[in-house]
């Protein structure tokens, strides 16, 4: 008679995959792909938030489909083959039935996630394995510019315009930033009380703003300059007043000094024209009224401009929103023209561009 694997069976067979992929892989594949999990969750855990209202919502929901089930089953079990008093549905038998029904969701949830991850890894141009941790950090870092880009356009949706590259008060000194203006509207949505700290009529390094501004956005971190193999010649998470630095900057030409624009005012095409992107060198606080660069000193090649911890290129944000990675070797010249919102030139996609 055929009997199932024993408990002593599965561990040795689990032990003895752990032992082959520690032998043909490297030591960070394995730590990723066994624990990888705990690493995203410490990074992100202060950034999440409950959603009471929707569990309350699901719990509510599930139980009244738990009895209307149970209810349903009792009768017609009670009405149909032989009629006897001990003809009864057990309560076991209905919680089995939600249990197995939750677990299907649960699973059905988690097969889409891996299939996205895995058409993810198979029809992205971007190179995935490169050693260490550096996919997860493009990754992470092309999140965190998804993240700016809700942000922005949840501005827009609420004044008509994106914010200004800074505020200035009347006699022209400079207050606050591009990211705090939109701090009511990053996900998760805990910034506005963070905002409600602020003084917006007082400048950002104000001793009164001190507090707020020093509290850093994991949003605004890279994870491959916090916890990349390169060491830095200056702070990469606060600076010499512990205000907090972002390691992403806006696009001087539509998130700047000039002031704020429309969607409209965009006539070159907001997929065509570039918003932000990733800087690897001197970095400014999140509240810096300053915090833009130029796309005309190109990717990597100034610390004055953009580029990524990595080498090869980094990401930029479009204004529609889509966060894609263009190299490092692109002409100059070809950026001038996805830099500016309302240049009307016929060219606006540098070539090198890897989605």
């Amino acid at each position: 008679m055929r009997r199932g694997f024993t408990l002593k069976e599965l561990s040795i067979v689990f032990t003895v995959i752990v032992l082959v992929l520690g032998i043909f892989a490297s030591f960070d594949t394995f730590v990723t792909v066994f624990f990888g999990w705990l690493y995203f969750g410490s990074r992100v855990a202060n950034e999440m938030t409950v959603d009471w209202l929707s569990i309350l919502s699901a719990v509510v929901a599930l139980s009244l489909f738990w009895i209307g089930l149970h209810k349903f089953c009792g009768w017609l079990y009670r009405n149909t083959g032989v009629q006897n008093e001990e003809r009864r549905w057990k309560l076991a038998w209905s919680n089995g039935i939600v249990s197995g029904i939750v677990l299907m969701f649960c699973a059905g949830t988690a097969s889409i996630a891996v299939v996205h991850q895995f058409n993810w890894l198979f029809s992205s141009k971007t190179p995935v394995f490169v050693g260490g941790r550096e996919p997860y950090h493009r990754h992470h870092s092309r999140s965190n510019l998804k993240q700016i880009g809700i942000a922005m356009h949840d501005y827009h949706a609420a004044f008509n315009s994106f914010p200004a590259g800074g505020t200035f008060d009347l006699t022209g000194r400079p207050l606050h930033s591009w990211v705090t203006q939109t701090l009511p509207y990053w996900q998760p949505n805990d910034r506005p009380q963070l905002s409600d700290q602020i003084q917006h009529d007082v400048p950002w390094d104000d001793p009164r703003n001190a507090q707020p501004l020093q509290q850093q956005f994991m949003m605004l971190i890279n994870p491959g300059i916090v916890g990349g193999p390169f060491a830095y010649d200056e702070p990469t998470d606060f600076d010499a007043n512990q205000y907090a630095l972002s390691h992403y900057a806006a696009n001087i030409l539509v998130i700047g000094p000039r002031g704020p624009l429309r969607i409209k005012d965009i006539t070159d095409g907001t997929s065509n024209t570039f918003m932000a992107g990733e800087v690897n060198a001197n970095f400014r606080p999140w509240g810096d009224p300053f915090n833009f660069r130029d796309l005309a000193l190109g990717i990597n090649h100034s610390p004055d401009g953009f580029g990524s911890p990595f080498q090869g290129g980094a990401y930029l944000l479009r204004v529609d929103g889509s966060a894609q990675f263009i190299s490092e070797d692109v002409d100059i010249d070809l950026l001038k023209a996805p830099a500016t919102p309302a240049g009307g030139e016929a060219e606006t996609i540098p070539g090198g561009l890897v989605d």
